[in-house]
């Protein structure tokens, strides 16, 4: 039995300790301006445009994801629009591409540096 237990949790463990993506706030990669071109406006995807309140944003989410094809991704963060649930997918790979470039262009954005470090630190665990 402990054999058993030992071998189940070696199995499982990894798939648990290690994430193989992470959900931020569109927020998190600057303003609309800069953000826009990577992973679209600040309103729901399903939507020709946003509210006419410049200061009312939709509750929109960027899913970053690493070892893991976007179909995977998308079945675990599916955009649903009945419940108000609106995913954007990067890469990695394109998430620092695009956090150098945002940052280049943005020294003073401390959350754009903020959400690289976090990146970086959530993929190198």
């Amino acid at each position: 039995m402990r054999v058993f237990l030992a071998v189940a949790i070696f199995i499982i463990y990894p798939s648990c300790a290690w994430p193989e993506s992470s959900v931020f706030d569109y927020d998190d990669f600057g303003p609309q301006v800069l953000a826009y071109e990577t992973i679209g406006y600040q309103w729901y995807q399903w939507n020709s445009s946003g509210d006419s309140d410049p200061n009312k944003n939709d509750d929109i989410k960027v899913v970053v994801y690493w070892n893991e094809s976007v179909d995977m991704i998308k079945e675990k963060y599916p955009i649903d629009p009945k419940r108000k649930k609106d995913y954007r997918y990067l890469t990695y790979e394109a998430a620092v591409k695009y956090l150098d470039s945002a940052i280049a262009e943005m020294p003073d954005g401390k959350n754009l540096i903020a959400t690289k470090n976090k990146l970086r630190k959530l993929r190198n665990n």
